[in-house]
């Protein structure tokens, strides 16, 4: 009724291929970098099903592209294959930028020029890069002609686009009035393109 040994016996596990069984794939997704988004779609999918993956980026980044071993694949946050193979994808994401604009205003000579501000980072705005006859750039301001809003060479945090103008003030300089012996009358600080006003003793 049953076996009986009565020495050692080695035996072996034969597998056989179901030609029924369905084929599978894996398809693997991830996000580069994990905090830029998140993605969905990834999984086991049979031969022949569509696959449809979806990338959202977080808040603060934008989506690039796909890539597959380095090799862009879409530029479309959401794309459909059929599975035929395992596959790997990554959604790439970045941060998001902003322009910073420097423009040198109705009055400013130089060229209008720009900075690139980081989503999250502190950007340092630049300098007196603009110059104008008998004036001194002190600051910038966000419309040509207004208040100072921003000194020179500050730091700008917002995560938005700006524009930026030169704010003036006028040089000064010392007019002094001598008599004929050399002796000083009267020293007086004008700025520039007003006319110096004598107020002293008559000499």
């Amino acid at each position: 009724d049953g076996l009986t040994l009565d020495t050692d016996i080695e035996l072996t596990l034969v597998w056989e291929l179901d030609p029924n069984a369905p084929i599978t794939y894996s398809v693997s997704t991830t996000a580069n970098p994990a905090e830029g988004g998140s993605v969905t779609g990834g999984g086991n999918y049979a031969a022949g099903q569509t696959v449809t993956l979806t990338a959202a980026a977080n808040n603060g980044y934008y989506f690039i592209n796909w890539t597959e071993n380095g090799t862009q694949v879409s530029t479309d946050a959401t794309i459909s294959f059929t599975a035929a193979g395992n596959r790997d994808l990554v959604a790439n994401f970045t941060k998001n930028t902003y322009t910073v604009t420097y423009n040198p205003g109705a009055n400013g000579t130089g060229t209008e020029t720009f900075d690139t501000k980081t989503e999250g980072e502190t950007l340092t705005l630049k300098g007196a890069i603009f110059t104008r006859t008998g004036y001194k750039q002190t600051g910038w301001a966000t419309t040509d002609g207004g208040a100072k809003a921003y000194d020179l060479n500050s730091s700008y945090i917002d995560d938005a686009a700006l524009e930026l103008y030169p704010v003036w003030e006028a040089e000064t300089y010392t007019v002094i009035w001598q008599n004929w012996d050399g002796t000083e009358l009267q020293s007086s600080e004008v700025a520039y393109g007003e006319t110096p006003v004598y107020t002293g003793e008559t000499p």
